[in-house]
């Protein structure tokens, strides 16, 4: 087979390679980037070093090109879950919410579970509707239906007076359902309100069904068609394995399901996965199962382990140091899980060169982390390179915080889009001096610590053009946390690379790298940070071939 090298002129290269360098030209052959430099520099390396290949020229016409799209985590399964659901992104009061389950209802039998999906009560129109529902508020749209609505955040979720009867969970028995990693909420008489946060929530989704595995196929297919079309060229994929949920449901069929679609070919972009899982031995398992699907192409690989160690600010389980401002007093939140039988876990996890990722909101939280991640690396030595540390999220850091994150060479995975949902209700959540420290960006690139973007999909939109505008304008968020064009792109290209442990093959243009690139219809470093999202995503290109829009000729 005779290669074809593809030059790209007349255009505007932005690298994000360490000088931030700005070219008018590259050329790639086969999967990677050959040169990157003037138009002429290149015609002449070619006509040097490879002038017995044919060269197909490709005119920019003046559009700018940046690395591909890396998203560091996201979970897709459930994302791919997601479009098979019913969605309340769009509702705005109760009486839309009654409208969109009967209409669901309306074409399902009796006590078939119907769960409605990125409920968001900040959404309301009306401010004195602006709560969580219970199960009275559900009761009004069916006593017959066992219903199911799911907060924006995933972390509390609240069901129907029918649910509760088909669960037999009452004022009697709510006891013998309390977890330590998770509640089930209770009035002041006793009874179940309906309401189930953290881990609890697995009670009312393990009870849904799950879809066949061609509509798991279909919905794998538009999901990846989705990413390309945002740019998205790589993701660091959080999956969730079968000892984590019970038999048959969703949690449990994550990791079979991530192997169908790769078997059908029906996922595009590269994939990091850190699987959720509380025995580390199995990670070798799961890698082995890895290694016969990829067939060497590196496209899918097992990273690590994921945990949890909090839950989150909107549902007020983020674990503080200081309770939080509104709603119960002294609730300072809680661990989710137990920091002993953690440290277990990632210790194993380390020593087998695995990388360690979990989910640490509140301040708190964060500091138990930095001591495990700490006292991991104190008595476990490497000879080689150390396997990666992160934090996911890391909401609310102090000053102290960071330093110590710095010291310990641990990196931090976070989502401006976070920001987006949350801006217009955290000062009543926080208190206006803990907004201070939220989602401090700025500070966190200042103390040299390596922060990549992610969008935690399907929680936050995965339109990183949007969340790289508000990684730069946060809506006037903690205005001094604002980051600069520059610094919101690197997140989401070589830094997320970076805490993927793939910055050498990808996150940048630059020679010997594969070529993922995205052409853009404006230049990102020219305009308005609020217009950053109305940015056209033309063309997305992964290891040379075009993903979208979807390529039917050559590179």
């Amino acid at each position: 087979m005779i290669s074809t090298i593809f030059l790209f002129f007349n255009g505007i290269i932005i690298t994000v390679n360490e000088n931030f360098s700005i070219y008018n030209a590259f050329a790639i052959l086969n999967e990677k980037i050959l040169y990157v430099g003037s138009e002429k520099q290149i015609r002449n390396l070619i006509d040097k070093n490879y002038k017995n290949l044919k060269v197909k020229r490709i005119d920019l016409k003046g559009k700018t090109v940046v690395p591909g799209f890396i998203d560091s985590h996201m979970h897709p399964i459930i994302s791919v879950y997601f479009k098979t659901q019913l969605q309340l992104t769009d509702v705005k009061s109760f009486s839309e919410l009654n409208n969109a389950f009967k209409r669901e209802i309306s074409s399902k039998s009796e006590d078939f579970w119907i769960l409605g999906l990125d409920f968001l009560e900040e959404r309301f129109t009306d401010p004195t509707e602006r709560q969580f529902p219970r199960r009275n508020d559900l009761d009004e749209i069916s006593t017959t239906h066992p219903i199911i609505v799911l907060r924006h955040d995933g972390h509390s979720c609240c069901t129907n007076s029918r649910g509760l009867e088909i669960l037999n969970i009452n004022k009697n028995s709510v006891s013998e359902f309390v977890l330590e990693s998770g509640r089930i909420e209770t009035d002041d008489n006793g009874e179940p309100t309906g309401v189930f946060t953290e881990n609890a929530t697995s009670i009312l989704l393990d009870q849904v069904p799950t879809p066949n595995f061609e509509n798991f196929i279909e919905a794998g297919i538009a999901f990846s068609h989705e990413m390309a079309s945002l740019g998205i060229t790589s993701i660091g994929a959080v999956i969730q394995t079968s000892e984590e949920g019970p038999s048959g449901s969703l949690g449990s069929l994550e990791f079979p399901i991530i192997q169908i679609l790769i078997k059908e070919s029906a996922l595009f972009q590269d994939y990091v996965l850190y699987l959720i899982t509380d025995k580390p031995k199995k990670l070798l398992r799961y890698t082995k199962t890895m290694e016969k699907l990829d067939k060497d192409t590196n496209q899918f690989v097992v990273g690590g382990i994921k945990r949890f160690l909090d839950g989150v600010i909107g549902a007020r389980t983020a674990y503080l140091s200081e309770p939080f401002s509104d709603g119960p007093p002294k609730n300072y939140g809680f661990l989710v899980s137990n920091k002993n039988a953690l440290l277990d876990q990632f210790t194993l996890a380390y020593k087998m060169g695995y990388d360690l990722i979990c989910h640490a909101i509140g301040d708190k939280a964060i500091q138990e982390l930095v001591k495990m991640y700490k006292s991991i690396k104190e008595n476990v030595k490497y000879s080689e390179k150390l396997p990666i540390m992160r934090i996911e999220h890391a909401s609310i850091l102090t000053e102290s915080l960071l330093r110590e994150i710095k010291e310990n060479n641990i990196f931090i995975a976070s989502q401006p889009a976070f920001i987006e949902s949350e801006h217009f209700w955290l000062k009543s959540r926080l208190g206006e001096d803990r907004c201070n420290l939220t989602y401090p960006f700025k500070s966190i690139f200042d103390s040299g610590i390596m922060l990549a973007g992610a969008s935690d999909a399907p929680v936050e939109n995965p339109d990183v053009l949007n969340a790289i505008g508000v990684a730069i304008h946060r809506f006037g968020f903690v205005p001094e946390e604002k980051l600069s064009v520059e610094e919101a792109l690197r997140m989401f290209t070589i830094n997320a690379a970076t805490a993927l442990g793939q910055e050498l093959n990808k996150g940048s243009i630059e020679i010997g790298k594969y070529a993922d690139f995205v052409i853009l219809d404006e230049n990102i470093l020219k305009i308005a940070p609020k217009d950053i999202k109305k940015i056209k995503v033309l063309e997305t290109y992964r290891r040379g071939k075009k993903i979208y829009p979807i390529n039917t000729t050559g590179a």
